[in-house]
């Protein structure tokens, strides 16, 4: 079954600093979304680690439910159970106020054959899909590392042909 593969459990504990305030729940996912920004050129393994971890709320709209006070709050993100298929979604869509519509973000992000975890998981890359275009348009191909460990490039118009990373 999909939960078995690439079922994840993710614990969110939100905390106020201003009162005894500790909200923890628990997600289960099959894939994480991870930002991108611009600007910078990050590797994959910094954009994962930067979803997990601690963070401050600084929302202007964010409030603890408690005692109402405004930017007192942290999160912690913790991945309780690691999945056995990692899935990765890069959010490369950003809205631009000034033009009224999506905007794509086109900052390279690095990426190895393998991403470790953790000292006990090491996640061994085997494809990557690739958005082609501007925002609301384009087309989508993908690379595909085969058993023989050769990286192809797929696209459905065209027949899969061996590449190299660096494509």
């Amino acid at each position: 079954p999909h939960w078995k593969l690439f079922g994840a459990l993710v614990q969110e504990a939100t905390r106020c600093s201003n009162c005894p305030q500790l909200i923890v729940k628990h997600d289960v996912c099959s894939s994480f979304s991870v930002a991108v920004h611009r600007g910078r050129h990050p590797t994959i393994e910094t954009l994962f680690t930067d979803t997990l971890g601690h963070e401050a709320l600084e929302d202007a709209d964010d409030r603890c439910a408690h005692c109402h006070m405004h930017r007192c709050r942290s999160k912690e993100t913790v991945l309780v159970r690691k999945p056995q298929v990692l899935v990765l979604h890069l959010k490369r869509w950003t809205f631009n106020r000034a033009l009224r519509k999506p905007d794509k973000i086109f900052a390279h992000v690095s990426f190895e054959t393998l991403l470790p975890l953790d000292a006990d998981n090491t996640y061994d890359l085997r494809s990557v899909i690739v958005h082609h275009g501007d925002a609301g348009e384009g087309h989508y191909t993908a690379f595909v590392r085969a058993q023989d460990n050769i990286w192809y490039h797929c696209n459905d118009d065209s027949a899969p042909r061996p590449c190299s990373t660096e494509e």
